[in-house]
């Protein structure tokens, strides 16, 4: 999959999540998470590498992928909640340097 067919994969999957609650099953190209753990760190790079890293590099492996917070699934179920996200999630997101974020990502995926 292209950076560009990933985005208009993107694009669609928010349109259909906002406008007609459609959520894909998560699979190799989604994948779910209802809230960042803050694994009782502070440092918000750290933080969003422990949540993501996995994810990350997986997805190198694959043709890239699609991570949405604040959804929670019930895998039993088969169903979807949007929770959205707290202010602490969104507070943390917000703080994330993406530049350094990619440096540190670049730098792990050399070796």
């Amino acid at each position: 999959m292209t950076l560009n067919e990933l985005k208009d994969q993107i694009n669609q999957t928010i349109e259909n999540l906002k406008d007609h609650g459609i959520f894909p099953k998560e699979n190799n190209l989604y994948d779910y998470k209802a809230e960042l753990n803050f694994f009782g760190l502070s440092d918000p790079i750290d933080i969003f590498m422990r949540n993501f890293a996995k994810d990350i590099l997986a997805y190198c492996n694959g043709n890239g992928g699609i991570i949405i917070l604040g959804i929670r699934e019930d895998k039993t179920k088969g169903t979807f909640d949007d929770i959205g996200l707290d202010k602490n999630n969104i507070d943390l997101l917000n703080k994330i340097d993406v530049k350094k974020t990619e440096v540190i990502i670049a730098s792990v995926l050399k070796y």
